[in-house]
């Protein structure tokens, strides 16, 4: 729903506007980025300025509030198209941080979800795995909440929420985990006993797909990731039956072309 819900926002402002640009990546595949680029998207990255008069589209991984202050004292219109969960989020970080709760945030700190999230809490920490938890040195009589990045393993997650609860007296847990990122884990799960290879639809840099190929791989099938279409080979064809999924963030129109080659 969210990355549909950027594309959306991207292709209206595309249609009202000639300068547009997205807030970093709009969502994490290179092939609908680039559909959208070959539209007239710009990416603003860093400290790019746009242009004056430009609408700028906030990704679908949310911003950082300084940083949309920032853009705000431009003369630059924005649409929001944060992924509704993560915007949910968000606001449950500032609640909880004002109430003077110590955020815990399970994800990866290079994830622009994560680098946004941030930004809207005191106090927090960053954990990625279990062992971080172990590492952590609570503050006694402190209030503790421990919250995911929405794309985040559900496995990964549930590790760390034992290791917090086991170590912190109060903790409250919110499993902020996107129930599309569970329902292509637990899709996985399912295939994986019926073929004899996985193919996942993803982009390199999404964690969503990284997350789907790591669990297939530790259930024991041979996975692939591919990008597109001109990604699949002889040797991906040669298997009697094939598994195919997809990364939240893949299209549909790309996950049928995937299908298509691997029929054909």
């Amino acid at each position: 729903m969210g990355v549909q819900n950027a594309i959306d926002y991207a292709e209206r402002a595309l249609s009202q506007n000639q300068s547009v640009y997205s807030h970093g990546l709009l969502i994490h595949n290179k092939k609908e980025l680039d559909r959208l680029a070959q539209r007239g998207m710009r990416v603003m990255e860093g400290e790019d300025e746009p242009d004056q008069g430009a609408t700028l589209v906030v990704r679908a991984h949310g911003i950082h509030p300084a940083e949309r202050e920032r853009i705000k004292a431009k003369n630059v219109s924005i649409i929001d198209a944060t992924c509704p969960l993560v915007l949910l989020n968000q606001k449950t970080v500032q609640k909880k941080s004002d109430a003077g709760a110590i955020i815990i945030i399970a994800g990866h700190a290079n994830h622009p979800e994560i680098q946004a999230l941030v930004g809207f809490s005191a106090d927090f920490v960053l954990v990625e795995n279990a062992q971080d938890v172990q590492k952590l040195e609570i503050e006694p009589g402190k209030k503790y909440f421990l919250m995911a990045q929405t794309t985040l393993r559900p496995a990964v997650f549930a590790e760390i929420e034992q290791a917090a609860k086991e170590k912190i007296s109060d903790l409250e847990v919110f499993n902020s985990i996107c129930a599309a990122t569970k329902e292509r884990q637990q899709a996985i799960k399912n295939l994986v006993p019926q073929v004899d290879v996985i193919v996942v639809v993803g982009d390199k840099k999404s964690a969503n797909s990284k997350g789907l190929v790591d669990l297939s791989e530790s259930l024991g099938r041979k996975t692939y990731l591919v990008e597109g279409p001109e990604d699949i080979t002889d040797e991906m064809k040669s298997f009697a039956t094939v598994g195919l999924s997809a990364a939240a963030s893949a299209p549909g129109w790309l996950i049928n072309q995937v299908e298509e080659a691997l029929v054909t």
